[in-house]
């Protein structure tokens, strides 16, 4: 078993419904259905997708969700942009982000 095939067996511990596609070189996941955190946004969950870094020990990058999210506050997010494109669809909003960021 390859260490992506590895990963993939941990993230459907916790969602079992996670879905997988390989495409442009890369090695892209779809959670259907994420919670997102409780009295934070308007919307209680949405779909979430993410890369598996292409090299073990490589810092994963940005992450997709849909829909667009809004906040309760009505702040806008900072390191957003919308439309974004992924193997899902265009209509993905992707946060750049890294878990190394402050």
């Amino acid at each position: 078993m390859n260490r992506v095939e590895q990963e993939m067996e941990l993230v459907r511990t916790v969602f079992p419904d996670a879905e997988e596609r390989p495409e442009g070189g890369q090695h892209w996941v779809r959670i259907p259905t994420y919670p997102l955190p409780g009295g934070i946004f308007v919307d209680p969950q949405a779909e979430l997708v993410f890369r598996v870094p292409l090299q073990a020990g490589e810092a994963p990058y940005g992450f997709w969700l849909r829909p667009a999210p809004q906040l309760r506050s009505g702040e806008q997010f900072g390191n957003y942009s919308h439309p974004a494109v992924t193997p899902w669809g265009s209509d993905w909003g992707q946060f750049s982000w890294s878990p190394l960021d402050p």
